[in-house]
């Protein structure tokens, strides 16, 4: 299996330029993983996003934001519902 390591390293001086950034790692992080799953064997391909700076030790970013989240089970429930599913309950 390999490892590839994108990495960025930037001063943004601004929470909310901050919030922009990791954003945008969220989006790219995505992306990389769609086109990586569409091309890879047997072995499904795993993803990390982490954030850090000198004074604190790095942290696991959530792929999708809890928005995002509630949005793909609401898709797939909805989903379900279009094919018919017998299990989902009223």
């Amino acid at each position: 299996m390999r490892t590839i390591k994108i990495e960025i390293r930037c001063d943004l001086e601004d929470p909310e330029k901050d919030k922009i950034m990791i954003q945008a790692a969220r989006e790219a992080a995505k992306t990389l993983l769609a086109t990586v799953a569409l091309i890879s064997g047997k072995r499904r391909p795993q993803i990390v996003l982490e954030t850090g700076d000198m004074f604190h030790a790095n942290a696991e970013i959530d792929l999708l934001t809890d928005d995002e989240i509630g949005d793909e089970v609401t898709r797939a429930g909805n989903a379900g519902e279009a094919e018919g599913d017998t299990d989902a309950e009223v």
